[in-house]
């Protein structure tokens, strides 16, 4: 069943992002099976999963956002280290 809509924001022009493509992809689609956990059924035009990406200084934010039922907005905030790089051939 569907629980909300996603929404994806990446605007033109950001930083290159180093690292493993398969682990970062894992650790969004992670953040993003969190929130979608977080929606009740029922109400798919009410509910989001927003995923956007933001350039601050010379790094690229990645933030995952839902309209469901969690913690309190502005109590947790994790930050995620990227630092894995994979030798190119």
């Amino acid at each position: 069943r569907f629980r909300a809509r996603l929404e994806v924001e990446v605007p033109d022009g950001l930083p290159r992002v180093m690292g493993i493509q398969e682990e970062l992809g894992q650790v969004v689609l992670q953040l993003i099976l969190n929130a979608v956990q977080a929606i009740s059924e029922g109400n798919v035009e009410a509910n989001h999963v927003r995923v956007r990406l933001e350039a601050v200084e010379a790094e690229v934010r990645l933030s995952v956002e839902d309209s469901g039922e969690g913690i309190e907005a502005g109590k947790i905030r994790v930050r995620i280290q990227v630092e894995a790089i994979k030798d190119v051939p």
